[in-house]
């Protein structure tokens, strides 16, 4: 290998030499006895493993005569002496930045500057060097598998939930063992798991807490109402009224613990005065904030999103004879049918289910990704939860897979670009990108 290497500096060098031999004609030849000098020291600098000379020698040509294959042997003098010292990282990638900027079509030189930020950790920066290389037209494999690769790579806290409630207003809920604390989107605020019942946190940060009491609490900790009983489930407290299920069915209640109205098996939140509810099995319909039915139509199911409304942009998602449609408000989109669907979210890009696979189709109706995946969950934040022979991963936008299929399960990415993932059969992580972008 060491013979292969110094072979390649050898015709490198004379490269150099003859590449560049009409540039000195007409200056007496002075500048080509430097020129010349500085490679035949460089060359004897190398053979004796002397890099920070051989990088001195190598810039001195370069002040002469400019050249591709002068910036190629300086960029692997430096990474010579890397090899041997960190201490030279920051002359290393000042050197690369100069070849990435003077050679701009050249994708070795953002290979060089990328890999070397990425010794030092610096994914981003070694994201926006591949991300220039792209955009300046560089059309290279592995400048695009690199780029895809830092792109989406990820960093998992150490810390394990034995399960957890989707995020709503920035917080998600998380049980340790058998009690229930709270935690934010990036996975900080670890509380000491005090209780035994939470819900997800709603309007002024309302939720649910069951110690000693089952209280309902805002932002500030301060309580504002409580329960005469335990609940089974809870919704999100929105607009006034939160569902609660009192171990029967789901009423709705205000912040004082009082019950208002309802008697259903299913039910959502409220957002601009309407929620969906289940008034049996299989029939579905919406109600105001008295609990009157507003809706001249009934359904088989209305799907919740994430925060419990059944709208999201006037985009609703139910069932009707056996088949799920995309509404807007209560008119169906188009003729787009499906066996099953998830939910809206803001990329507005639905997981749906055809003929046993899962695909995606945008709030138009209109299928962006054929059915394909054993399974899969709508995209959020640019990243859409799929599964494969049993593991789930993550694919962008264009269908490729970006994450590994490698978990038990998974939720949705958030707005910090975190996510909750399965990596045991009994434990939760947060994941989080590496990247901004």
């Amino acid at each position: 290998m060491k013979k292969t290497k110094t072979l390649t500096i050898v015709i490198l060098i004379c490269l150099i030499f003859f590449g560049v031999i009409t540039i000195f004609v007409g200056d007496g030849g002075e500048k080509q006895k430097e020129y010349e000098n500085a490679l035949v020291q460089a060359k004897d600098y190398l053979e004796r493993g002397m890099y920070q000379l051989a990088i001195g020698e190598y810039e001195k040509a370069i002040a002469i005569a400019d050249s591709e294959e002068l910036r190629t042997a300086v960029l692997d003098a430096y990474e010579k002496r890397y090899e041997e010292s960190t201490s030279i990282l920051d002359s290393y990638i000042l050197a690369a930045q100069s070849a990435v900027s003077i050679y701009s079509n050249n994708p070795e030189y953002y290979l060089v500057l990328a890999n070397v930020y990425l010794r030092n950790d610096d994914y981003q920066a070694a994201y926006k060097t591949l991300n220039n290389a792209l955009n300046n037209g560089v059309n290279d494999e592995e400048v695009s598998r690199l780029y895809l690769s830092i792109k989406y790579a990820f960093d998992t806290d150490w810390y394990t939930y034995t399960d957890f409630l989707p995020a709503t207003e920035g917080v998600y809920p998380v049980m340790n063992s058998e009690m229930w604390g709270y935690i934010d989107e990036t996975g900080s605020g670890e509380t000491d798991f005090d209780y035994s019942f939470v819900s997800q946190v709603g309007d002024e940060g309302i939720r649910v807490l069951a110690d000693e009491q089952i209280l309902l609490v805002d932002s500030s900790d301060v309580v504002r109402g409580k329960l005469s009983f335990v609940p089974m489930q809870a919704g999100i407290y929105s607009e006034g009224l939160i569902a609660i299920n009192n171990g029967e069915n789901f009423g709705y209640y205000n912040s004082l613990g009082d019950y208002q109205f309802g008697n259903y098996i299913a039910a959502g939140s409220f957002k601009n005065g309407k929620a969906a509810v289940a008034l049996k099995e299989d029939l579905w319909s919406i109600v105001d904030i008295t609990g009157k039915i507003v809706s001249d139509k009934s359904y088989q199911n209305i799907r919740l999103n994430l925060d419990g409304s059944y709208l999201y942009n006037d985009i609703m998602l139910a069932k009707e004879n056996g088949k799920y449609k995309i509404y807007q408000e209560e008119n169906p989109i188009g003729n787009f049918e499906c066996d099953d669907i998830d939910v809206v979210t803001s990329d507005e890009l639905i997981a749906f289910k055809s003929n046993g696979k899962w695909g995606f189709v945008n709030t138009k109706a209109e299928v962006i990704i054929k059915p394909t995946y054993d399974q899969a969950k709508s995209f959020s934040n640019g990243l859409a939860a799929v599964c494969v022979d049993g593991k789930w991963g993550f694919v962008d936008e264009l269908g490729n897979i970006v994450i590994e299929c490698q978990f038990y399960d998974v939720d949705y990415f958030n707005s910090e670009r975190h996510c909750m993932v399965q990596t045991t059969t009994v434990d939760w992580q947060m994941i989080s990108l590496k990247v901004n972008f």
